[in-house]
């Protein structure tokens, strides 16, 4: 169901200000409630607490000074038995992700005017191993979480090329079935039309 003029960019800002998300793949309630104790916010603290998907636990605490206290307290990311973990702050902050399978010969310039529409863009550079730069591009963002959600997974230009993009903490895309939140070698037998989950339209 369409509700008439409200978008997922719609954020109270003094619930943002309280608010963050814990990511890493199949993270518990309890996981991020065991989280929140270690880096100094106890239980009393915590006003919501919701588990988003099996990569999300988006938390509200009672004050902006608990969120600012863990986020003192943490250095991230870390690991946990083996497992990473990511922390999102509802204000704005710094991101990194990566854009797959585009022509080594694209003017990269492009790129910037794609994501702009989605937040700051700081800067675009290939990756390297070593000297070489490999071909996946790093974009480089000052994003709030609302802006966040919306860069997408996939870019269809016009032409026909396609680009991913992945970003670590993620739910990923399936590049069977087109549904975000699981991988190809996981999606389920029965599922066979691809639907249009986590994909946006760009203009070369």
């Amino acid at each position: 169901m369409k509700v008439p003029g409200m978008v997922s960019t719609d954020v109270d800002d003094y619930v943002a200000a309280r608010s963050l998300s814990v990511n890493a793949r199949d993270v518990t309630v309890q996981e991020v409630i065991g989280l929140l104790n270690k880096y100094d916010v106890p239980s009393e603290e915590v006003k919501r607490l919701v588990k988003v998907d099996r990569f999300r636990v988006e938390v509200v605490l009672r004050t902006g000074e608990a969120v600012e206290r863990f986020r003192a307290s943490t250095d991230l990311p870390f690991q946990v038995r083996g497992r990473v973990f990511n922390v999102s702050y509802f204000g704005k902050q710094n991101i990194c992700f990566r854009v797959h399978w585009l022509s080594i010969i694209m003017n990269n310039d492009k790129l910037y005017d794609v994501f702009s529409s989605f937040g700051k863009v700081i800067k675009v550079d290939y990756e390297k191993h070593g000297d070489c730069e490999n071909g996946v591009i790093q974009v480089f963002m000052e994003v709030s979480i609302a802006e966040k959600l919306e860069i997408p997974h996939m870019l269809h230009y016009s032409d026909g090329l396609k680009a991913l993009v992945t970003m670590s903490g993620r739910a990923p895309l399936c590049l069977r079935c087109g549904e975000v939140g699981h991988v190809r070698e996981a999606c389920p037998p029965l599922r066979s039309t691809p639907g249009a989950a986590g994909v946006t339209e760009a203009q070369a």
